[in-house]
C-alpha cells in the first residue's frame, strides 16, 4: 500500500525543491561568472596568455636571484683581495746631502690596509744615486729606518686609517 501524502505537505515539499533548485542555480551562475572572469584574466590582453607570462616572469626572477647571489660572492672575494692590495702610498722628498742635490732624494711607502708593503728610499747625490728597498709588515720594518722613511710610513698608514 502506498502511503498517501496530504496535499498541503506535497506543496511544501515541491516548494522546498523549487527553492533549493533556485538557490543552486544562483550559485552555479555566480561560479560560472567568476570562472569566466578568471579565464579572461588568464587569456591576457596581449599576444600571449597571462599564465605563460607569469611562468616566464618566475623563471627570470629565479635567474636574477642566482645572478645576485653570484655577484654578492664575487664582491666578497673582491673585498678580501682589495684588503691585501697596495692601496696607500706616501712620498717624502728630502735633501740627503745638505744643499747638494736640491731635494732629489725621496722615501716612498706603498702599503695595503694592514700596513704590509714595501718602502723604497732613493738617495741622490751629484755623482750617483742609490735605491734601497725594505719590506713592511704591519707598518713595521726589520731593519733600521731613517726619519724620512718613518715619515713616509706614517703618512701612508694615516691615509689607510682615514
Amino acid at each position: 500500500m502506498i502511503a498517501q501524502i496530504e496535499l498541503p505537505a506535497l506543496w511544501i515539499v515541491i516548494g522546498g525543491l523549487v527553492l533549493t533548485w533556485c538557490v543552486l542555480l544562483g550559485f552555479w551562475l555566480r561560479q560560472r561568472s567568476d570562472l569566466t572572469a578568471v579565464r579572461r584574466a588568464l587569456k591576457g590582453t596581449g599576444e600571449r596568455p597571462l599564465d605563460e607570462l607569469l611562468l616566464e616572469h618566475m623563471e627570470a626572477k629565479k635567474r636574477l636571484e642566482g645572478d645576485v647571489a653570484d655577484l654578492q660572492r664575487r664582491l666578497t672575494q673582491a673585498e678580501l683581495w682589495m684588503d691585501k692590495a697596495v692601496a696607500y702610498a706616501a712620498i717624502v722628498r728630502y735633501d740627503a746631502f745638505d744643499n747638494v742635490a736640491g731635494n732629489q732624494s725621496f722615501a716612498i711607502a706603498l702599503q695595503n690596509s694592514e700596513g704590509d708593503g714595501i718602502l723604497l728610499n732613493a738617495v741622490s747625490g751629484r755623482e750617483q744615486a742609490r735605491i734601497y728597498g725594505k719590506s713592511l709588515q704591519g707598518g713595521q720594518c726589520d731593519s733600521s729606518l731613517t726619519p724620512e722613511e718613518k715619515q713616509a710610513i706614517v703618512r701612508a698608514l694615516t691615509r689607510a686609517k682615514s
